[in-house]
């Protein structure tokens, strides 16, 4: 597995949990930072499919 495909599942992972923690816990900032990520993952995991 290489780099950016290691990278974009870390930021997946990592805004999933943070958005399920912030909606858990009620904070609005920890959901917002988790749907940032979130939405970084998803964005570099499109690019990766419609680049090769």
């Amino acid at each position: 597995m290489d780099k950016a495909l290691k990278d974009t599942l870390g930021f997946l992972i990592a805004g999933l949990g943070l958005l399920i923690f912030g909606i858990w816990a009620r904070q609005l900032a920890t959901g917002a930072f988790g749907t940032v990520l979130l939405l970084i993952g998803l964005y570099n995991l499109w690019n990766r499919r419609h680049q090769g």
